[in-house]
């Protein structure tokens, strides 16, 4: 950080990002209809001031600036949501990185299409039973038997993602575990997470297949429009498609076991504990546009 203190930055780092929001916005860029981007900023920066990299340093001394301030950015133009788990944030090689989710692609896939009712992934075992046909130029999953047996993390078939519309018409991708393997491999940085995670990592890979082509032909999801910003964007989620998400998970208070009789000087402060609120409203130091808000 230089001169300036981690507490300085973190200070400093909402006033930072909404200025290059608002240079960006005289440029054309907008935002979905509902996106909150102070809140998700707030959240943004709340994880980050917990996030460590995997040897368990605060991103924000290991990171650079630029890096985290590209992160947030990238989390907002696309639309996500911190709240929600729509986003990773990865520290890599002394640069962080804002990873879509499993969970955030199902939101900007059914975003991009108000006529989607339903998308997912799922897992196919060695010994599971599945077929699909080709109706169309599109694949359509017509069987998937599986059992408790079966599920065995070390013996993954391959992985499909379906896409069901409200009329009833439904599109999958298949992908053999070979084929996700090979994409895996043309990541730029570490696949640790794959080997950790293989069956969550296999359905993302799939799902983000199957959601491109939703995503590019869509007709209101947020980088639609935003062809100057979209470029960059996608390319940077295609490099970090193999990269390891640190834990985001927020940290919980653990309610102790109860004693036999505690003070009551203690019962009140558990209590004072429970009445603060859980994500206090930063005071970014600036005032806020309208359409920010």
């Amino acid at each position: 950080m230089g001169e300036m203190t981690v507490l300085e930055y973190t200070k400093k780092l909402p006033i930072i990002v909404f200025d290059e929001i608002q240079k960006k916005t005289e440029k054309g860029l907008t935002f979905p209809e509902g996106y909150n981007v102070q809140n998700a900023l707030t959240k943004a920066v709340y994880q980050i001031k917990e996030a460590v990299d995997k040897d368990k340093r605060p991103v924000l001394q290991t990171c650079t600036p630029d890096s985290i301030q590209q992160a947030i950015m990238d989390m907002l133009v696309a639309g996500l949501d911190p709240n929600k788990g729509h986003v990773y944030w990865i520290a890599y090689d002394g640069k962080l990185k804002m990873t879509e989710s499993y969970f955030g692609k199902v939101f900007r896939t059914k975003r991009a299409d108000p006529n989607i009712k339903y998308v997912g992934a799922e897992i196919v075992y060695e010994k599971d039973t599945f077929k699909y046909e080709i109706k169309h130029g599109t694949k359509v999953v017509t069987e998937h038997l599986q059992s408790a047996e079966s599920v065995d993390s070390t013996k993954i078939k391959g992985a499909y993602a379906t896409i069901l519309y409200i009329d009833g018409t439904e599109v999958s991708e298949y992908m053999t575990m070979k084929q996700i393997q090979t994409s895996w491999n043309q990541s730029k940085t570490s696949q640790d997470v794959h080997k950790k995670f293989p069956e969550q990592m296999a359905k993302r890979t799939v799902l983000s297949r199957l959601a491109g082509m939703v995503l590019k032909t869509g007709t209101t999801d947020i980088l639609l429009g935003n062809e100057e910003f979209a470029g960059e964007f996608d390319q940077r989620a295609d490099e970090q498609e193999a990269t390891e998400p640190i834990d985001i998970t927020p940290v919980v208070e653990q309610i102790p076991e109860k004693k036999a009789e505690p003070t009551k000087q203690a019962a009140k402060k558990e209590q004072k504990q429970e009445a603060q609120p859980e994500q206090p409203e930063l005071d970014f130091g600036v005032d806020i546009p309208e359409c920010l808000r």
